[in-house]
């Protein structure tokens, strides 16, 4: 068994660009741990404890064109055609996203790590408009919404407001916090369901 009795599970959660920075510290992790399993133990244990991640809004696949331009380039002109740096940034979502994928089953199969124990990974997207000002559209559509999730979730939202729970009680009775809360206690009972066993 790779995991070690009493260890708590990690969850990561990651919202928009967040979540691509969580896939390649996953990918960093991996390849430090493969390299070298002496070298550094807390990679080690960081990826045996890992059992969730949460990703609000997270676009793995792609964005479009006209997306692209109202969050990038504001009207402005740049060095390289839009076509092309779109191309280019979708490219690299799509490569963070596939090794993502291969990496997290590996490290599932790894005995020394997950030893055939899964990582939980949910995704949740928004539905409503975001407004920048200078555009106003969905950023990340379901379409781009695959990270080789068990679920993914509707929320009623923009792209900023999908993870920002209303103040007060009723925060914690929405959508964009319950799912997460929810996510986050089964994960850990299923931890320790297989800790006792």
């Amino acid at each position: 068994m790779g995991r070690t009795e009493g260890q708590i599970p990690i969850v990561l959660v990651g919202h928009s660009y967040g979540g691509i920075v969580i896939q390649e510290l996953i990918a960093h992790a991996f390849t430090k741990a493969r390299r070298d399993p002496r070298h550094d133990p807390y990679i080690k244990r960081f990826l045996q404890c890992l059992a969730g991640i949460f990703f609000y809004a997270v676009p793995h696949r792609s964005l479009k064109q006209e997306t692209y331009d109202g969050i990038f380039l504001h009207g402005q002109q740049t060095l390289a055609e839009p076509g092309q740096m779109l191309t280019q940034f979708n490219n690299e979502l799509i490569r963070s996203s596939e090794s993502f994928k291969t990496n997290i089953k590996s490290i599932v199969r790894e005995p020394k790590l997950r030893n055939g124990e899964e990582i939980r990974i949910k995704s949740a997207f928004e539905i409503y408009e975001t407004d920048l000002g200078n555009w106003k559209g969905i950023i990340v559509e379901q379409a781009a919404v695959d990270a080789g999730q068990e679920a993914q979730l509707v929320i009623e939202a923009d792209h900023f407001g999908i993870c920002k729970p209303s103040s007060g009680r009723a925060g914690f009775t929405e959508n964009k916090y319950f799912y997460l809360r929810e996510f986050i206690v089964d994960v850990v009972k299923a931890e320790r369901s297989r800790n006792r066993s």
